[in-house]
């Protein structure tokens, strides 16, 4: 952080592209999930599906539990689902 500003690899955090930007967050929400181990991530739908596939295998071999959200574009009422991604790994 240099005078209030966020910065990522050099870069103020708000002209980071988004799949770096939820990287960043889920490593931090992540490093402070404490004894829970939960993690919510809101607005996966901003990853491709590469990044997605990446996102999910991650998560799985993770210690954590996660939970997304995304809104499904093709809903013809801007339907919000909510998913399980991965049990943690004992």
């Amino acid at each position: 952080m240099i005078e209030g500003t966020v910065f990522l690899e050099g870069v103020p955090f708000d002209r980071v592209n988004t799949q770096k930007k939820i990287d960043a967050v889920v490593a931090l929400a992540g490093a402070l999930a404490g004894k829970m181990k939960l993690v919510c991530v809101d607005g996966i739908e901003a990853l491709d599906k590469d990044h997605y596939d990446a996102f999910i295998q991650r998560a799985q071999e993770s210690d954590l539990q996660y939970f997304v959200t995304k809104v499904n574009p093709e809903a013809e009422n801007a339907e919000l689902q909510f998913t399980m991604v991965a049990e943690p790994q004992q």
